[in-house]
């Protein structure tokens, strides 16, 4: 049974735990969001690249004149794409 009553300076050492348990649980399972969103995003990118649309909108870029840098730009958004490695 948990005792309620409880020195005001030092709270009781399974309230600290849980709260500290808590966090931390908060903290890493935002992360694995984080990381498998811009996984899925990321391959969703190299996706569309490689059918030579861009990421941006969805706009094709096939036949489009590459810039001195390799990249098309998106007539669109004026998004800059390497499609020459579109893995990457």
């Amino acid at each position: 049974m948990l005792d309620l009553a409880f020195n005001a300076r030092k709270p009781p050492a399974e309230l600290v735990i849980r709260t500290i348990g808590y966090a931390i649980g908060a903290a890493f399972g935002d992360l694995a969001i984080v990381l498998s969103r811009s996984r899925a995003e990321r391959k969703a990118m190299a996706e569309l690249r490689w059918l030579e649309r861009c990421a941006s909108c969805g706009y094709s870029l096939r036949g489009l004149p590459k810039e001195a840098d390799g990249c098309v730009v998106c007539p669109e958004r004026r998004a800059t794409w390497n499609l020459d490695n579109p893995g990457h």
